[in-house]
């Protein structure tokens, strides 16, 4: 599932944008949970460090045995 991960820089401790807080440990959001205006703020804000990622569509289920 493609997503965004996005974190603060370092000078800065927290910021909200487009609904979310972001720390410096940052988070994933699934870009279907997200609209285009809300991804082009969460990128243009100087603030925030925005990567492209890619998160499991399911979470892994232990092996039985």
């Amino acid at each position: 599932m493609p997503a965004l991960f996005v974190r603060t820089k370092r000078r800065f401790k927290s910021r909200r944008r487009a609904g979310h807080r972001f720390d410096r440990n940052g988070h994933g959001i699934a870009l279907e949970a997200l609209s285009a205006e809300e991804v082009a703020a969460l990128k243009a804000d100087p603030a925030l460090e925005v990567e492209e990622c890619t998160f499991p569509a399911e979470p892994d289920e232990p092996e039985t045995t």
